[in-house]
This record gives C-alpha cells, structure tokens and sequence, in this order.
C-alpha cells in the first residue's frame, strides 16, 4: 500500500492515473475510485472476487471526502485481503480538517503502508515546468514571476498557460519573456482567476469578507488587522479563519498568516470593483498611519486608496519619502511621482484674498 498526500495541485490525481496506466500494461485489473463516490458503488465489496483472477490495483482519490463507512472499509479490506495479489494507492489532500481520513493514514502506516508527501516543485523543476507549458526557455523575469506559485504546479501551469493564451508572452529564438505591455501591469489570468473563484465557492459569506480583505493587507498578515478592518475581535474571525485554512487559501506562520499563493491572493483582490479596493487600501493606510511609527507600509495603500486633497495621506506620502530617499532614492522617487501623478497640485491664483498667491492641493509644497 503507498499512502500519497499532498495540497491541491501538488499531482496526486496525475499520479493515480499514471500508476493505473503502467499498472494496466502489466495485465492488472484496475479499480479507480474517487472517495465521495464509494458510498453508492460497490468496487471495494468485490475485490475478493477479481483478485481470485488477475492482481488488482486499486486507487482512491479524494480520501479527506470519505464518509466514516468508506474510511472504516479502507482500514478494514486491505487486512482482510492481505493474502492476495492486491495493491493499494490512496491520496489525501492535506488540509486542517482532514480528521477521519489523517487518522487512517496513520493507522495503514502503522500497518506497514509506505507514505510519501507531494510537495512544492523545486527551483530546477519550476523552470521545466514553466518550459513546458510556453514551449519556449523562461528568462530571468518569468522564472522570478514564478515565486508567486510557491512551486505548486497547478498554479503554475495556469498562470502561464493563462499568460501564454492572453498573448502575454514573446517567444524569440526559443526563448520566452514577458510581453512589454505586461511588464508593469498586473498578471492575473483568466484562468488563476478561475481558480481563485474555485477556492472560494465553498466558502459562508463571513469567510469570503474575511479572504477579501485579508487580500488587500498583502501576501502577509495578521488576524488583528483583518479584525480591526472589519471591526470584529480576532476570536470572532476563527472560523472564518478556518474555513480559508481548509479551502487552501491561508497558511499559518510564525509571525502570522499568509495566503497559500500570491497569485490567488491577487486574484482574490482583483475580483472586488475598484472603487471597493481604494476604500479598502484607503482604510488600511490610515489604519498604519495610525498608529505611528514608520510611515513605509502604509504608503502603498495611501497611493491606491487616498482621495485627492486626503491631507492625513498626503502628509503620510511625504513621510514615507523622507524615509526611503537616504537608501533608495529611486524608490523614493517612484513614490514621489505616484502621488504627484495620483494627486495632482491645483493650478494656483494669481493672486489670494489676502495678497497671497493661492495654494495647490498640497498646501503649496512639493510631494516628497
């Protein structure tokens, strides 16, 4: 028996069905099953009578959906027909509430089983990949973009195969790079897009708010910010929390929580109506600003979200400045000149009220 487990996307499915395919060619009898089927067929009720005739594979997918009557036939069968030529392969997606099903992969392992984990591709097997799905060898840029998969292949392949059928890519000589349009825009695909809405669809309501606006804090975060954004305590949000845990959204770090893929979370955030967005990376900003400190962190969501004349954001802008300009003018810079541009200055008076020549929007003084 091989125990295979792994989060959505790693190949467990693709491993099933490779497994039955060689099984098939050494003249096994194949019995493929998916977990939340076994409760209305009977494949597992007849093994004895097929392995009487020829060996048997059998593979169940899925085995975090069984039903307690299929996970107790799981542990029971292979015990009852150890004597015969039967061979098991049963994949488990990993999740927090994997429950019934973690508990009999520990117990077949116990028995003898031997256990493998399908986890994140490595540096190497990234770029086949990516190679693969263009047809073409990476550049440097795209293998960077490829970070944002954190190495699960699924996620991979549809954000590449999403850029490539979006007419995102440039393939000259054999080599692939990023259309120029794209360079700097954002590059969610239609069809990450459509995972993303997967991730969600089982999601309550709660849950969903939760996700959406944990996706404009950024690929990292912490509960408390979630709760303060939604006026909720941290207690409050567990289960919501927990629901995006089991649905492959979020992972749990040391220093917080952070979603699974930066590729879903830009997903997750593009779906919401733009003006959504702005108010939402407008609350935030003023949320950092705040509370003191560096204004640095903050002045992303200021330029996404501050209104024209925000004062409280504009000031915040020109604090971030002052603070990156000394070691990294460049960034610094870039700010400076998003704000201007988000923020434009009003033409001024010729001459004020009070013998003065009027003031722009920024109170008369350069951004930065």
């Amino acid at each position: 028996m091989l125990l295979v487990e792994g989060e959505p996307g790693t190949g467990k499915s693709l491993l099933l069905a490779r497994a039955g395919e060689e099984a098939g060619r050494r003249r096994f009898r194949v019995v493929a099953a998916e977990a939340d089927e076994l409760s209305s067929a009977p494949s597992l009720d007849g093994l004895d009578e097929l392995v009487s005739a020829d060996p048997v594979l059998v593979t169940v997918d899925n085995v975090q959906w069984a039903d307690l009557a299929t996970t107790q036939a799981l542990r029971s069968t292979p015990r009852l027909l150890a004597s015969y030529p039967l061979s098991w392969i049963l994949a488990l997606g990993t999740s927090s509430d994997a429950g019934p099903a973690e508990l009999l992969f520990g117990l077949l392992e116990n028995d003898g089983a031997a256990r493998i984990s399908l986890g994140p591709l490595d540096h190497e097997a990234q770029v086949a990949l990516i190679g693969a799905v263009l047809g073409a060898v990476p550049d440097q840029t795209l293998i960077e973009l490829a970070g944002d998969a954190a190495g699960n292949p699924l996620v991979l392949a549809d954000a590449f195969g999403g850029l490539r059928d979006e007419h995102a890519i440039v393939v000259r000589d054999g080599h692939a790079s990023l259309a120029p349009a794209k360079m700097s825009s954002a590059r969610v695909t239609s069809r990450i897009e459509t995972l993303a809405r997967d991730r969600l669809k089982g999601l309550s309501a709660h849950a969903r708010r939760f996700v959406a606006t944990a996706s404009i804090l950024g690929s990292s975060f912490r509960l408390e910010d979630v709760g303060e954004m939604l006026g909720e305590s941290p207690g409050a949000l567990l289960v919501a929390l927990d629901e995006a845990l089991s649905a492959y959204l979020l992972v749990v770090r040391a220093d917080g929580l952070a979603f699974r893929h930066e590729f879903v979370r830009q997903a997750v955030a593009q779906m919401l109506a733009e003006p959504i967005q702005q108010a939402l990376h407008w609350q935030y900003g003023r949320m950092l600003l705040a509370r003191g400190g560096s204004a640095v962190p903050a002045a992303h969501h200021l330029l996404r979200g501050a209104r024209p004349g925000d004062a409280e954001a504009l000031a915040g802008l020109d604090r971030a400045v002052a603070e990156i300009a000394p070691f990294a003018p460049q960034v610094a810079v870039g700010l400076a000149t998003g704000a201007a541009r988000t923020h434009p200055p009003v033409r001024p008076q010729a001459i004020g009220p009070h013998g003065r020549r009027g003031e722009g929007a920024h109170g008369g003084r350069p951004v930065g």
